[in-house]
């Protein structure tokens, strides 16, 4: 995942067989994604068209998903354009892009939404990216990346909650960036894609945002029992001695802010302590095992010049 060249050379191996139309949808595809991830827009929109235009395009999913393809590269190219002050009809592109997304949604509405879960997030998704155009949306990012995990798409979660995390950190949103940004780092390190890695750096430096895992205290079992401790509550003291605040516990341990605050009121009591300072010293006093969480590695590759926003 980062292999451009390999990629290439893979698709012009694939273009030396016959192959039926079905999967020449695929090929063509795959070639627009490789195109986007090399910041070849020109190519990457050449290839969506194809297969808008093929027979396979007709058919809501590919539809759906060429369309994506298409507003991917032709906006990704517009704000190039803006970017190097050349001359661009920024509004005419947006009015194009909008009416081909609201046609097929039109297509959409006549059919059973539940049966076209993954084309509705296609269009979220190209809605969401001429968004872009107007100016930074998380809250459209965060939506569309909710309906990829839901379809356990991991590669297209990670690259929604990079565009959150992106968007968050221009609107000076830095709590809401830095949690979009270590979701999408723990699925770029689960992945093992340099790529996606990489996003996440650059856009980290660029907002000041660390994504690495802090150490958390690990409680022995024989000590949690002599203090009474819950198996919960363990959990949330590790996170309160490494630092962490209530909200970022309760992110953390998928609870609730104000349970995240149950919790800690109930170890402050059981520790005979009155500030979470207190508690986190006692930890450490005590001479309680303390040791850092597992961390996932980081994978690094000479990808760093990849632009942050090529996905």
């Amino acid at each position: 995942m980062g292999d451009i060249d390999g990629a290439h050379r893979w698709l012009e191996l694939a273009s030396r067989h016959p192959i039926d139309l079905w999967h020449e949808s695929y090929r063509t595809a795959a070639i627009a994604d490789v195109e986007l991830v090399a910041g070849r827009w020109d190519r990457a929109a050449e290839a969506a068209r194809r297969g808008l235009g093929s027979a396979a395009g007709a058919l809501l999913l590919w539809r759906g998903r060429f369309l994506t393809l298409l507003v991917q590269a032709e906006v990704e190219r517009t704000l190039d354009a803006v970017a190097a002050r050349a001359e661009v009809d920024v509004a005419a592109v947006r009015t194009n892009l909008r009416e081909q997304v609201e046609a097929a949604r039109s297509a959409v509405d006549e059919h059973d939404p539940t049966e076209l879960r993954e084309v509705i997030a296609y269009l979220e998704q190209a809605a969401a990216t001429i968004g872009r155009l107007d100016g930074p949306d998380p809250e459209a990012w965060r939506r569309v990346g909710d309906r990829w995990e839901a379809l356990n798409d991991a590669w297209l979660t990670a690259a929604c909650r990079l565009r959150e995390a992106d968007a968050a950190a221009t609107l000076g949103e830095a709590r809401r960036a830095e949690v979009a940004l270590r979701a999408a780092n723990e699925i770029a390190v689960r992945l093992g894609s340099p790529v996606l890695v990489d996003q996440v750096e650059a856009i980290g430096r660029r907002a000041r945002i660390s994504v690495d895992t802090p150490e958390v205290v690990v409680l022995p079992e024989t000590t949690a029992e002599r203090l009474g401790l819950t198996a919960r509550e363990v959990e949330v003291l590790g996170r309160l001695a490494a630092g962490a605040t209530n909200r970022e516990i309760g992110e953390l341990l998928y609870i609730s802010e104000k349970t995240a605050s149950v919790h800690v009121s109930n170890i402050l009591r059981k520790l005979g302590v009155s500030t979470r300072v207190e508690a986190a010293c006692r930890t450490a006093c005590a001479s309680w095992a303390c040791r850092p969480a597992w961390r996932p590695p980081r994978w690094r590759s000479d990808w760093a010049s990849t632009r942050v926003d090529a996905i």
